[in-house]
């Protein structure tokens, strides 16, 4: 890719900074300091034809920035029936248009996605302006080979030159053609990375379901960049069963998966009337659970499932439970599970399958 622009640090008493990149006039260089325009004379001079100086030295760590930006709105040269065409007008023309497709590609490749679009304009503005070129050297041709068709050995040697300024022009708009072609390829590679990154950058929060009734809650249709899931319970209780631990399972395109899971919990339970405590720990292949055995108990608390590899995902989770009047207590849990396939789901549910929700709300929370 061509170089368009010189990016320097300033350090405080450097005032000189190299253009390193060919320009057909002082005025088609735009000089930056912190992002800011700067003003000829006032601020800045051209010590010679590559270098600029500023009035004064910029400031440590300052930024600056030497921009080529072409003049596209007039022909360098033009052509007039009759007039002989010069090399070095033809060459500034070429050297206008190339400079022009340089910076665009340049331009579309840097910008963020907000100024892409404006860049598809400059593109196109830039190749109409080289199809405005083709057609005007086309038409001096034309024009060229009329008079060279009056005047003998002159009017030879002018149609020469004109066929050969039409091929010219011809690659000229073949050129910006492939420009506008390769900045089209570059915005859409630019919004493919938006649209990936954006994805990846999203945290989004379902909808609350109350867990006062059933034997389990699903939450379906979690987009396949999700990478970690978060399941959120305040006050959940089941039916008084002393076996009910509630559990979580993981579906994919097949439904949730029930066998396969490795999954170890344990509790810590301490009497509010009695200061002593008793711990218990259990094992699961059916789903990740929390080990409580209280089912009256509210529970409150978060577990977290975290994709590690592929269709591999591992859990932990931590809530904290009482017994109103009763018992309070922790319980964590932790464990693993290879998918058959992409996660879409996870259901809450009880160990026993049977125990019904009685009081409560459960959320969940998923991102890139």
């Amino acid at each position: 890719m061509a170089t368009t622009s010189n990016t320097y640090t300033g350090n405080g008493t450097n005032k000189l900074f190299s253009i390193t990149f060919p320009y057909l006039d002082t005025s088609d260089i735009d000089v930056y300091l912190n992002g800011v325009l700067q003003t000829i004379t006032t601020e800045y001079t051209f010590a010679n034809a590559t270098t600029v100086e500023f009035v004064t030295a910029p400031a440590n760590g300052a930024v600056v920035l030497l921009d080529r930006s072409t003049d596209d709105s007039t022909l360098q040269a033009t052509f007039f029936p009759g007039s002989s065409i010069k090399a070095n007008d033809l060459n500034f023309n070429f050297d206008q248009v190339l400079y022009l497709a340089q910076e665009t590609a340049n331009s579309a490749a840097n910008q963020s996605t907000a100024g892409l679009q404006t860049q598809i304009t400059a593109a196109t503005n830039t190749a109409n302006a080289a199809v405005v070129t083709a057609n005007t050297a086309n038409a001096t041709a034309n024009t060229a080979n009329t008079t060279a068709n009056g005047i003998a050995g002159t009017a030879n040697t002018a149609l020469t030159t004109a066929n050969a300024a039409e091929a010219t022009a011809n690659g000229i708009a073949a050129t910006a053609n492939t420009a506008l072609s390769n900045s089209s390829t570059a915005i859409s590679t630019a919004n493919a990375a938006v649209a990936t990154a954006n994805a990846a950058a999203q945290i989004v929060r379902g909808t609350a379901v109350a867990t006062t009734s059933g034997t389990s809650v699903d939450f379906t249709g979690i987009p396949s960049w999700a990478k970690r899931i978060t399941v959120v319970f305040d006050g959940v209780s089941t039916t008084p069963t002393a076996a009910a631990n509630i559990m979580f399972q993981l579906g994919d395109s097949g439904g949730f998966e029930t066998t396969g899971y490795l999954s170890s919990s344990s509790n810590t339970l301490t009497d509010l009337t009695i200061p002593s405590s008793s711990a218990g720990a259990n094992f699961s292949t059916a789903g990740f659970f929390f080990y409580w055995g209280q089912a009256a108990s509210l529970r409150y608390g978060t577990i977290t499932f975290t994709n590690i590899m592929g269709n591999q995902w591992t859990c932990s989770g931590l809530f904290g439970a009482q017994i109103p009047g009763s018992i309070v207590g922790t319980s964590i849990t932790g464990g693993t599970k290879t998918l058959s396939d992409t996660l879409e789901g996870v259901r809450l549910t009880t160990t026993t399958g049977t125990d019904t929700f009685d009081a409560g709300m459960v959320n969940i929370i998923y991102e890139g």
